[in-house]
């Protein structure tokens, strides 16, 4: 089945995170402690604009994921390397 050709404008390349945020993504000094939290907005905003057409989530722990970001952004802005994934979101 194919996507109908909204879905398929909404879901083509250039539409998911900026390049910057791509680039700094998993770079613990390119965010100066805030690529994390950054990061996982921007993909809640995403669902929350294409969820209702593509209905790929059933729950969405906002909450959770933000303080899951703001952990890892806090490491980051003390000098600490939480990993190269680390603030990256992920579903």
């Amino acid at each position: 089945m194919q996507p109908s050709a909204r879905k398929r404008c909404l879901l083509r390349k250039g539409h998911g995170f900026s390049r910057e945020h791509r680039r700094g993504a998993g770079s613990p000094s390119a965010g100066k402690g805030r690529i994390g939290r950054e990061l996982t907005q921007g993909a809640l905003d995403r669902i929350a604009e294409l969820n209702p057409l593509i209905n790929a989530f059933t729950r969405i722990d906002e909450e959770r994921a933000l303080e899951q970001a703001a952990a890892v952004d806090q490491i980051v802005a003390s000098g600490g390397n939480p990993g190269t994934l680390a603030g990256i979101p992920s579903a």
